[in-house]
């Protein structure tokens, strides 16, 4: 027979640290605006890349199931790198690459 799962009164330190700290101020805004300028930026240029090969695949001859799933997997990464690269105060390619944990 299992054991019962024993409920602990205390909270877990990460919520007490959360707890503790103070509310953003009201003139603070919610988003830098240099992270909406490089959004803009880079989702600009993912959907140029992303339509771009498209195109180039469809002129090649590609079925267009193949071409359309090609161009979402850019829109997925990119997407993906952008969230990564806007989580970050400062960006830089190695910053960026210096917050990722290790696969080993």
């Amino acid at each position: 027979m299992t054991q019962p799962v024993r409920w602990s009164s205390k909270p877990e330190p990460a919520i007490t640290a959360c707890q503790g700290s103070l509310p953003r101020c009201v003139v603070e805004p919610l988003v830098c605006a240099i992270h909406i300028g490089q959004s803009l930026v880079m989702s600009s240029w993912v959907t140029r890349v992303a339509v771009g090969l498209y195109a180039s695949l469809r002129d090649r001859g590609v079925v267009a199931a193949m071409a359309s799933t090609s161009a979402f997997v850019v829109l997925v990464g990119a997407n993906a790198l952008m969230i990564l690269t806007n989580c970050f105060p400062l960006t830089s390619w190695r910053s960026l690459l210096e917050g990722l944990s290790s696969a080993s």
